[in-house]
């Protein structure tokens, strides 16, 4: 019997030995799982709390980046008006585009070779924003400045020239557009910064929003195409057409969009459907590459109202122009430049020559001092001569000058189209010499004969 309630005890003592370790684990567990809300619950507040601080640090950061571009931007346009101007930190970043009509430095009269292009943009938005200024919101809505203009054609045929040249005529403000200005890697950021750039337009009227390689933005949209991408150009529709109905109805002063590219066929229907002024810029004729190599040289100093700087007698400039055929204005340019170059050095190579002979003369006379020292009277010594520093010597631009660029400065395209036939050439002639090489041996080798045997 003793040893039946020694064993019922050890039993009971060990039930309730268990019962405490389960009560220690379960105190453990809940001391873990309170320790990691209360770190969880601190951690979340230390974090909101820093969030804070950086976005007040931000915004302070913000705003008084604001407050300094709207400070420059005054400046930079002469308008003292925009130092209260509101401004969000969108808008300051496309700040840095925007370029005054008079920073610009190119008109209409820099321009060779584009008498039409020229005239058409002339018609459709200089002249409408002089009537703008002159009468207002009196003026006739038929008198009103475009939604948008395109100028297409091939590369090097002055699309961006005449995009600045039309800003700085109509003595607008320049807003500079760039694809990278407005793509973004935030959802919705792109979106923002081009809400920025129509409102900035707005603020700074008369604007000229200038897009250059239009293409790369506003592509023809797609079933494939990036939701972003379409959503951004969703907004940039949306704001143009709020632009075309503020320039139809006369409310406040003209925006117009520029685009330019050489592309147009990549362009979107709606795109299109809002630029109705549509100019090609087309390659120059005979007559418009005369013009665009007179207009190179005398901005170069060449002409009847330079000084020191001419054109050899052997150098006609229609004789150029007849040589320049498949030349855009970007390579009549090159070519000008080229042929300047060479004329430089050979001025640089005369005057090193020059200056050599001047230092042998100044090594001679120097020595000629040193010896006349002793012999003549302290009173009577020479004064010891100075090293003379030569300038070159202005010389005209010859013909061979102008035959070298013609050697190096070819037109657009035109070294990488013969590299790529001087390729498929090579490719050719090495397929050919294997298939030659190939019927060669075979022609070396012993015929093969066929046995005939008779049937029986």
């Amino acid at each position: 019997m003793d040893g039946v309630l020694s064993k019922l005890d050890e039993r009971v003592a060990g039930m309730i030995g268990r019962q405490d370790n389960r009560k220690v684990d379960w105190i453990r567990a809940a001391e873990l799982v309170i320790t990691a809300s209360i770190s969880a619950v601190l951690g979340y507040y230390s974090i909101k709390l820093a969030s804070r601080l950086m976005d007040s640090l931000e915004g302070k950061e913000a705003s008084a980046s604001v407050e300094q571009n709207r400070k420059a931007l005054a400046a930079k346009l002469n308008r003292p008006e925009l130092l209260t101007m509101e401004m969000n930190v969108y808008e300051a970043r496309i700040v840095q585009e925007v370029v005054a009509a008079n920073e610009i430095g190119v008109s209409f009269d820099d321009i060779g070779g584009m008498t039409e292009e020229l005239s058409e943009v002339r018609d459709n938005v200089v002249l409408p924003m002089h009537v703008w200024r002159q009468f207002g919101q009196q003026g006739s809505t038929m008198m009103t400045c475009p939604a948008g203009v395109l100028l297409y054609g091939k590369p090097g045929t002055g699309k961006t020239l005449t995009a600045k040249a039309l800003a700085s005529e109509a003595g607008a403000t320049f807003l500079n557009v760039k694809s990278a200005d407005l793509m973004d890697k935030w959802l919705g950021e792109s979106d923002k910064l081009v809400l920025a750039v129509f409102s900035l337009a707005r603020k700074l009227a008369p604007t000229i929003i200038f897009i250059d390689e239009v293409d790369t933005l506003l592509r023809r949209r797609e079933g494939e195409s990036h939701h972003a991408v379409t959503t951004m150009q969703g907004t940039l529709l949306a704001e143009w057409d709020g632009i075309k109905t503020d320039n139809t109805r006369g409310r406040g002063a003209p925006v117009v969009v520029l685009g330019a590219t050489n592309r147009p066929m990549d362009l979107d229907a709606a795109i299109l459907r809002r630029m109705p002024v549509q100019v090609q810029t087309r390659m120059p004729a005979i007559e418009a590459r005369v013009d665009i190599l007179e207009k190179l040289l005398l901005q170069a100093g060449i002409g009847a109202s330079a000084t020191g700087v001419h054109l050899d007698a052997g150098v006609d400039v229609r004789t150029l122009g007849l040589r320049t055929e498949a030349y855009s204005g970007s390579d009549l340019k090159e070519l000008v430049r080229v042929a300047l170059l060479q004329r430089t050095k050979r001025m640089l190579e005369a005057g090193k020559r020059e200056q050599e002979a001047a230092a042998k003369r100044y090594e001679r006379e120097v020595a000629a001092w040193q010896a006349a020292q002793g012999e003549e009277p302290r009173g009577a010594r020479a004064v010891k001569p100075v090293l003379q520093q030569v300038l070159p010597t202005a010389i005209p631009v010859g013909a061979a000058d102008f035959e070298i660029a013609f050697a190096k400065a070819l037109p657009t395209g035109t070294a990488a189209s013969d590299y790529n036939t001087e390729l498929m050439l090579e490719s050719a002639r090495e397929k050919r010499e294997a298939v030659q090489k190939a019927l060669r041996k075979l022609q070396q080798e012993k015929p093969w004969q066929p046995s005939c045997r008779a049937w029986g």
